[in-house]
């Protein structure tokens, strides 16, 4: 009974040793795949894995082509890192005694791992590009690496398994698509499995969208809060009701009053007056609308009409004979100005050939002085 009890007891602190060591084999697996992801941020569209966003000038719509031979590769990546992850829990191993009490395998490896991130944005920029995904693994994760002693039982699923070739191939295949499509070649859109696509409309369907904001607040951030929106309610109530008056009063020529010096003066004037020691705002009753003359009848308005247009007419009228009187003032104004510029024998000339209905010259010339006919004749 005794042996029994200490088998498993043994047997208990073996599943708990073996637990503790399978948070450095998932750690690194993790570790793997954000070192790929990095490095892909870093080399876009490269031999290894074109970029899987749209270009910003792409006329042959290549991204739409290949957009099922991305989900493909994707769909096999994750079968792979499946089946890795499987193979590294199962070939777990306790850790040597070097590895168990020294600092080389501690909590605080684990702690600064890569590690997925669901807070980073579009905008992201991953840091020490170029160099190499070897050098980046063995840079982020190899002393996760060296705390799992079952990488190198499972190595062979990255490479030499049948995930990892028909990964390696669709890569290949994606690769000579992508540049055909570049070309100007005519590419058909790659057929899904019912099962790869039902999973990726599924991941679709569920993703998350938009940000989810939390808000902590105490009672007495609340309670200031709810104070000033009351006052900004407040403050706003009392613009409208002014804005309001303004409008009533615009044409009366009222005194403007303030609404907060009004309200003052009416809860000291109903303290007074009141033994209630609550104050209670009291406001002045509207006036009432004077009355407004009834709009006229048709009767009034066609009598209205016909009186305006007999005025408009007079007034046309007048100013025709105004203008009348105007231009003959004018006419007689420039005869008389003529008549004096010529003296009495080229007046007696201008009359004789009025009479033989001969044209004259009617021009006021100061030097026209000469009594001689035939010189007044020639000169016009």
């Amino acid at each position: 009974m005794m042996r029994s009890l200490r088998l498993l007891l043994l047997v208990s602190l073996a599943m708990a040793n073996l637990d503790e060591f399978l948070r450095y084999c998932e750690s690194y697996s993790e570790c793997v795949a954000v070192s790929k992801l990095e490095e892909r941020l870093c080399i876009g569209n490269s031999r290894h894995r074109p970029y899987w966003l749209p270009s910003f000038h792409d006329p042959k719509q290549c991204y739409e082509k290949l957009k099922n031979d991305y989900k493909l590769l994707d769909h096999l990546e994750v079968e792979v890192e499946k089946k890795y992850t499987a193979c590294l829990i199962e070939q777990t191993v306790p850790m040597t005694e070097e590895q168990s009490n020294g600092q080389r395998c501690s909590d605080r490896l684990i702690q600064d791992a890569p590690r997925f991130s669901f807070a980073r944005t579009i905008s992201y920029v991953p840091t020490n590009c170029f160099t190499g995904l070897t050098r980046r693994l063995e840079k982020e994760c190899g002393r996760l690496k060296g705390c799992c002693a079952a990488t190198n039982r499972c190595h062979h699923v990255l490479n030499d398994s049948e995930e990892a070739r028909q990964l390696n191939s669709t890569r290949a295949e994606l690769w000579k698509r992508a540049r055909g499509c570049e070309r100007g070649e005519s590419i058909e859109p790659l057929p899904l499995a019912l099962q790869i696509a039902a999973q990726n409309d599924e991941e679709l369907a569920w993703a998350p969208k938009g940000n989810i904001t939390f808000r902590i607040r105490d009672q007495e951030t609340i309670q200031r809060q709810e104070s000033e929106r009351k006052q900004a309610k407040e403050r706003l109530e009392d613009v409208a009701r002014l804005h309001r008056e303004e409008e009533d009063h615009k044409n009366e020529g009222t005194i403007k009053i303030n609404i907060h010096e009004e309200r003052k003066w009416n809860a000291d004037h109903t303290m007074e007056k009141s033994a209630d020691p609550k104050p209670t705002l009291t406001f002045p009753r509207e006036e009432k609308n004077k009355e407004t003359r009834p709009p006229p009848s048709i009767e009034e308005h066609n009598r209205m009409f016909s009186e305006a247009l007999k005025n408009d007419h007079e007034l046309r009228e007048r100013l025709r004979q105004k203008e009348r009187r105007n231009e003959e003032n004018t006419e007689k104004k420039v005869g008389d100005t003529i008549d004096s510029c010529w003296t009495p024998q080229q007046l007696q000339r201008r009359c004789w050939m009025e009479s033989q209905s001969l044209p004259v010259r009617r021009i006021c010339n100061p030097l026209m002085t000469t009594s001689s006919p035939q010189l007044l004749e020639s000169r016009q």
